[in-house]
């Protein structure tokens, strides 16, 4: 029998829709649960670990990686400066938990001139804008 709010019924039907795979083993009693957001929030780790570092690159992964990296729920992400990010411990122990395929993040790699400007920024910000 459905579930008579259409509210939550919704709500519902939309994170089944987002889920990719079956990635409940069964018998999880004090497991963490795998949901939609955990599941992008795993891809954003995974590019992250492979070299990408940037929100923007992040898009085609996941549409809201720039929000799951700024809010950082469960606490996997570090923000290094304006725009890039790092994984912390946290989020490299989840990827050992979790393993990803490399196939939905190989599509989303650095391109050269968007890694030279990227080191550019890091390097003019570690300068500073008042040299001595």
């Amino acid at each position: 029998m459905p579930r008579k709010d259409a509210r939550r019924r919704s709500q519902l039907i939309e994170e089944h829709r987002k889920r990719i795979g079956d990635p409940a083993v069964g018998g999880g009693s004090r497991q963490p649960i795998m949901t939609a957001y955990r599941q992008r929030a795993l891809a954003c780790a995974a590019a992250i670990a492979n070299g990408v570092s940037r929100p923007r690159d992040l898009k085609p992964i996941a549409a809201d990686a720039p929000s799951i990296l700024r809010r950082d729920v469960y606490g996997w992400f570090r923000r290094v400066v304006r725009g890039v990010y790092a994984l912390t411990k946290d989020g490299e122990e989840a990827l050992i938990r979790w393993p990803q395929s490399s196939c939905a993040i190989s599509s989303v790699i650095p391109s050269p001139t968007s890694a030279t400007a990227l080191g550019q920024v890091i390097v003019a910000r570690s300068v500073g804008p008042h040299a001595e």
